[in-house]
């Protein structure tokens, strides 16, 4: 047609294979041209010699069919199949190890291969999720790379797509507003395509590609870069379920140490307040009671004063039977709750040590789940038996609240407190005060533990335990929770 304009070297091709007609060689080519317009479209040529009689070539003959939509659907094939050949080795490599961290080098490594870019990097949230964290990266000059360790979330595209999980492709980021030109400059860097990490809806981390020259990132490549997000994304909400997880075990494995630890040293402790105890008075009534007996005929005084004696001894057994009972489970913790327990515990604290202890708790009569009552009764336990020991105080406030679905437990001192690195240290889950213990109660109940102290100023411990789930049914609606 008239209106077809062949391609740079397009009338060599035509005119190669025009030759091989008149040498008796049929051909078919593909040759793309462009119209007047500026469309292009592709047209296949078939060509075939013509002979006369003789088996002369006298000419040539050519059919010439529009293919322009075959090689559409030929490219957008060809497309899909590096799309799901790409995902697949993308997949695999993400399937190598749970340990997500040990391989986003080789996921970045993988994604550049995959899409023939310079080079990239890979961040993910910190802690405060405030700030993105370099991982990894291939291909950044060592200039750039000192002022990108760390991104503030929201500042410049990176923090943008961060902030909002659009990704965003810039074809020359020398002329964008929002890439900061002085660090691009450090790279020399042009085209950069910024993606979300993204799984469930929640932004995890950006992935960047780019090249040192400018580049229009076609709707493919686009498309197949988002789908790598996703990929990795997921990817990385596993890889924290896993590591979740696999804390909490070592958590469960440790907290089962402990409580046969403390199990065993009970059952020492309950053995030797058994023997220096109970067992002793035990012993003194039973040669009180013979004595009683042997001399019941001869020196009826004497009998009656060892069966005195015997009497006495006796009640003080009952006592210390009732105390080292109440000392392994306190009956009023299950009759009438923690609240009541607790009241009982700092009452008798106080008369044992002579250190003055103030409970407070509005909290109504509720009960909760036995185990956290039990637990709560017995870091309560623990606390004031270290306050004892260790504090030098003269007073102690104890404050019980119920916060929603949160119990709250404040114990606060007026003793020497502690210097700041070791009150530091306790916070930080160290062994000071054998604090451990306690904190490790509260995590297993999925609660928070801290503590404030200043040295001659007292010590002061704060426990939130989350019990929506561990408080009993109709005392969680008349708590109105």
């Amino acid at each position: 047609a008239s209106d077809l304009l062949l391609p740079p070297g397009g009338k060599k091709i035509i005119q190669e294979k025009h030759e091989l007609r008149y040498q008796g060689i049929a051909d078919t080519y593909d040759l793309q041209l462009r119209k007047k317009s500026g469309d292009l479209i592709w047209v296949r040529v078939s060509g075939a010699p013509v002979m006369d009689a003789s088996g002369k070539v006298i000419g040539s003959i050519g059919v010439h069919t529009d293919i322009t939509l075959q090689k559409a659907a030929d490219e957008e094939l060809r497309r899909r199949f590096d799309m799901i050949f790409a995902m697949q080795r993308l997949s695999t490599v993400l399937a190598q190890s749970v340990h997500l961290n040990r391989r986003l080098e080789t996921v970045l490594d993988t994604v550049l291969e995959v899409i023939k870019f310079e080079g990239g990097a890979v961040y993910t949230f910190d802690d405060s999720g405030r700030e993105l964290i370099l991982q990894h990266q291939r291909g950044i000059s060592g200039a750039l790379l000192e002022n990108v360790r760390r991104w503030p979330v929201g500042s410049g595209v990176t923090g943008k797509v961060a902030q909002t999980g659009i990704p965003q492709f810039v074809e020359d980021a020398e002329f964008n507003i929002d890439v900061n030109q002085s660090l691009r400059a450090m790279d020399s860097l042009h085209a950069i395509g910024y993606v979300p990490l993204v799984s469930k809806e929640k932004v995890l981390g950006v992935m960047t590609v780019f090249l040192r020259r400018p580049h229009r990132f076609s709707e493919s490549e686009q498309m197949m870069l988002q789908s790598f997000g996703k990929q990795i994304g997921i990817a990385l909400e596993n890889a924290k379920l896993f590591e979740t997880a696999s804390e909490r075990e070592q958590q469960v494995r440790r907290l089962s140490i402990e409580l046969v630890k403390v199990q065993e040293d009970e059952r020492k402790r309950f053995a030797r307040e058994l023997h220096d105890g109970l067992s002793q008075v035990l012993t003194t009534l039973k040669i009180n009671t013979e004595l009683a007996a042997k001399n019941f005929l001869s020196d009826t005084a004497e009998a009656e004063r060892h069966l005195k004696e015997a009497l006495n001894l006796a009640d003080e057994a009952q006592t210390e039977a009732k105390r080292l009972a109440y000392d392994l489970r306190p009956a009023i913790l299950d009759d009438f709750g923690l609240k009541a327990a607790i009241a009982v515990l700092a009452s008798s604290f106080e008369r044992r040590t002579g250190i003055a202890v103030e409970f407070i708790s509005p909290i109504p009569d509720v009960r909760f789940d036995s185990l956290l009552e039990t637990s709560v009764y017995r870091i309560v336990q623990e606390l004031l038996t270290h306050v004892a020991k260790h504090a030098v105080a003269s007073q102690i406030s104890i404050q019980l609240l119920l916060r929603e679905d949160t119990l709250v437990l404040e114990v606060a001192d007026n003793g020497r407190g502690l210097e700041l690195g070791k009150a530091a240290a306790v916070s930080a889950g160290g062994t000071h005060f054998g604090l451990r213990n306690i904190r490790e109660r509260v995590e297993f109940f999925g609660g928070s533990f801290r503590t404030e102290s200043v040295e001659g100023r007292g010590t002061e411990v704060m426990i939130e335990l989350p019990i929506g789930q561990l408080m009993l049914p109709r005392q969680r609606q008349a708590a109105g929770g």
